[in-house]
């Protein structure tokens, strides 16, 4: 029932997300792959309330809204760069040709198999739901009778679902050695012991892309395991990976990132923490099932209704649950439709969650009754996570039937409570 193949007439790209970093993710379990022309726009990394000042100059798509109308300052989302691989083996690209991928909602997370002959190739894909670390393990399995010499790689791109960057955009990109100063000495320097290329990889070597958007400052912190070639490019960096695997032999491949800001900041961890971390985040999805068990006695509603959960879970975010932090999703921006998420939370046992939603409301209240000179409150029709307006100009923003959603879901949480 979560499963789809490459037999599948139609594929939508699989989302992974904790509340504030969501993505969505190809066939291989990565960025790249197979994609409707539709979904590009998605993927890329987004995070909860990280928006640029408007959408002038940004290249990338809006959904619903031709290229020639006006769009005046939509507040789009920061696009936090995308992540690519592909596979060689023997010399030879794969075609990846077949493959499967299935949504395991019980560990939150998305498993994807190709099968390139009698080489297979397992990826899990998932943003911890404890921290802001995104995650991929691929596991690549030789089931021949032979050696072969598999080449994995990589690729990390500051940019957007399309290859764009923000315009003004400033990138520092640096591999951190073990033996760094994080900060320097007094002259400033570092490293003592060269740089670059002079140095062999080391398993602690890793990739920092600090950024530059507009007002956000932060970096995109990078690492894996084996040990393996890091190179750094002009908008993020490359690991590869060269391994011959024997017959009947496995590898297993991490690649984990933390994005990390000025209004949050997530601790960069090592491999060892990392696995620590897969056992927290499966924790965390296990204990959000146990709050609530309904059974319809028909397996398709009850997958219908686990699958809503968990789209519910990873757009959940600190400030509210808009209709998904994607670009196809209006931006992630928040709008009375934030109603039904609302129910489907609070009717689910996930009170804390479903509270953040009508008090996301609350704590705009100031904004709403400047929007109203002092007459009442005067909710936008699309807001960002500040209270700001942000939907395009239209005969909706006099439709003030919201107010009435507002009230309701404040008085269930009244009667929950």
């Amino acid at each position: 029932m979560f499963t789809v193949s490459n037999k599948d007439p139609m594929y939508n790209s699989a989302m992974i997300g904790n509340g504030e970093i969501v993505t969505t993710v190809g066939p291989a379990g990565y960025h790249n792959g197979y994609c409707l022309d539709e979904e590009q726009a998605n993927r890329t990394i987004f995070w909860a309330g990280r928006r640029l000042k408007d959408a002038r100059g940004v290249k990338t798509s809006f959904p619903r809204v031709p290229p020639e109308e006006l769009l005046g300052p939509t507040i789009p989302l920061v696009r936090f760069g995308r992540f690519s691989r592909q596979l060689s083996l023997n010399g030879s690209l794969t075609t990846d040709d077949s493959w499967q991928q299935r949504m395991d909602y019980d560990r939150g997370m998305v498993i994807s198999t190709l099968d390139h002959g009698s080489f297979r190739e397992v990826t899990q894909s998932f943003v911890c739901l404890t921290s802001n670390i995104l995650v991929f393990h691929t596991r690549l399995e030789n089931r021949a009778n032979e050696e072969v010499t598999a080449h994995f790689q990589v690729d990390y791109e500051f940019t957007d679902g399309f290859g764009f960057q923000s315009p003004g955009t400033r990138l520092n990109i640096r591999r951190p050695y073990p033996t760094d100063l994080e900060f320097g000495n007094v002259e400033g320097l570092r490293s003592k012991d060269g740089g670059g290329d002079e140095r062999p990889p080391h398993v602690q070597e890793n990739l920092k892309v600090m950024y530059e958007v507009q007002e956000h400052l932060g970096e995109v912190h990078i690492g894996r395991y084996p040990i393996s070639r890091v190179v750094d490019t002009e908008a993020g960096g490359t690991f590869f990976f060269d391994i011959d695997l024997k017959a009947d032999d496995k590898q297993d491949i991490w690649v984990w990132a933390i994005v990390s800001d000025r209004l949050k900041n997530t601790h960069f961890p090592d491999y060892d923490r990392v696995v620590e971390l897969v056992e927290s985040h499966e924790k965390a999805w296990m204990a959000y099932w146990d709050r609530c068990r309904i059974e319809f006695g028909e397996p398709e509603l009850e997958g219908i209704y686990r699958a809503a959960l968990y789209t519910l879970r990873c757009n959940a975010s600190p400030w509210s649950n808009p209709p998904g932090y994607l670009s196809t999703h209006w931006e992630g921006r928040i709008f009375h439709d934030e109603f039904y998420p609302f129910i489907g939370l609070i009717s689910a046992n996930h009170l804390e969650l479903a509270r953040r939603i009508p008090k996301s409301r609350l704590l705009t209240l100031p904004h709403a009754v400047l929007r109203s000179a002092g007459r009442g409150a005067y909710y936008g029709w699309e807001v960002t996570e500040d209270g700001r307006e942000s939907a395009p100009y239209g005969h909706w923003t006099d439709e003030r039937f919201i107010h009435g959603q507002f009230s309701e879901q404040a008085y269930r949480v009244y009667l929950y409570t």
